[in-house]
């Protein structure tokens, strides 16, 4: 059984080490090898530490592996890369995500945090400390944090005859296909959105599904610029570029689109602004539903009055086009959209 080799992969419940390892059996499983995976849960769905061990080889005869057998872990949270530290070779390879998570001890203030986790596994072990969080961030979507980790422990896995961006298409499901499919949720395809911020290619792969879904997208902004200064992705994307991708999913689904507009007073509410909306949607098959932006503190944005608002909702009436503004809920308890995020990172801060 020299041939066969093991990994350990660590993180807490919520982050998605299941999955990963699901991935990677998947990809040695095409390439031809033998594959045993085993789980093991933590005490809590979220929170409770969560371990995961793949063995690959010619022949594999069990899926569970002990202490200093590991030739590879994948630790999702830095300290659990420690407490799983003892299952790694001498010579075994560590990928880190240098990211905390604070258990529930931590956070209620019971225990601390403790310091140096990745110093200490690189005392130890070859280890590779991944940011893939600012990554991510730079990337312009915190949830990419995981694909940022997988793509350098595929690196380290050595093994490039695997295309992993075909196994993940393979073994992850499309979440709309899941809600719709008459084997799964059997919602109406009509009755789900797909909301995003604007990556033109990703939509026009959508256009190309021809679904019979709503896309909504997000804008924001009357001109490239506005919309800049307010979502870093247009820094990418030119509004031009967008909006030629939502004809196309009209064209292609006769769905059709609609444009979410956050309304912030003096920023993008302006009769300029209203005018130069019309003049980008009024030849389109659209609705726009406006939102009178919800006040968060540390935020400089102002909500626009009720007045306001309905004086905007009529100008783009008055041109033909299909507008709502959102029914404001939750600010009262800083539960509104915007706010309840911005709430529980203070708490995760203090």
């Amino acid at each position: 059984m020299s041939n066969v080799k093991s990994a350990l992969l660590v993180g807490v419940g919520g982050q998605g080490a299941i999955l990963i390892s699901k991935i990677m059996s998947n990809g040695f499983m095409q390439a031809g090898y033998d594959v045993k995976q085993s789980e093991v849960h933590g005490m809590a769905q979220r929170g409770g530490s969560v371990s995961t061990q793949v063995r690959w080889g010619g022949k594999v005869y069990g899926p569970v592996f002990g202490k200093g057998e590991a030739d590879i872990m994948v630790a999702l949270e830095k300290m659990e890369a420690v407490r799983y530290a003892e299952f790694l070779k001498p010579d075994g390879v560590a990928v880190i995500n240098d990211y905390a998570i604070k258990s529930t001890t931590i956070a209620s203030g019971a225990e601390t945090y403790p310091q140096g986790c990745i110093e200490a596994m690189e005392k130890v072990f070859r280890t590779i400390a991944v940011p893939a969080s600012e990554i991510a961030l730079d990337l312009g979507n915190a949830k990419c944090m995981n694909v940022v980790l997988f793509g350098a422990m595929c690196d380290s896995l050595g093994c490039p005859q695997i295309d992993w961006e075909q196994v993940v298409a393979d073994t992850v499901p499309e979440k709309v296909k899941v809600l719709t499919d008459e084997h799964g949720l059997n919602i109406s395809q009509r009755n789900v959105t797909v909301s995003t911020s604007g990556i033109v290619p990703r939509m026009k792969e959508l256009a190309k599904e021809h679904l019979q879904i709503t896309l909504a997208l997000s804008l924001h902004g009357s001109n490239q610029e506005k919309r800049r200064k307010l979502m870093p992705v247009a820094n990418k994307y030119d509004i031009t570029e967008v909006l030629a991708a939502c004809d196309e999913y009209f064209k292609e689904t006769g769905r059709r689109v609609s444009f979410e507009y956050s309304l912030v007073h003096g920023v993008n509410d302006t009769d300029e602004d209203a005018q130069e909306l019309i003049h980008l949607l009024k030849h389109k098959n659209c609705h726009i539903n406006l939102i009178p932006v919800n006040p968060v503190k540390e935020r400089d944005f102002v909500r626009p009055s009720r007045k306001s608002a309905l004086n905007f909702k009529n100008k783009l009436e008055k041109s033909g086009i299909n507008v709502t503004i959102r029914r404001e809920m939750g600010s009262d308890i800083d539960g509104a959209c915007g706010q309840l995020r911005r709430r529980y990172v203070e708490t995760e801060g203090e």
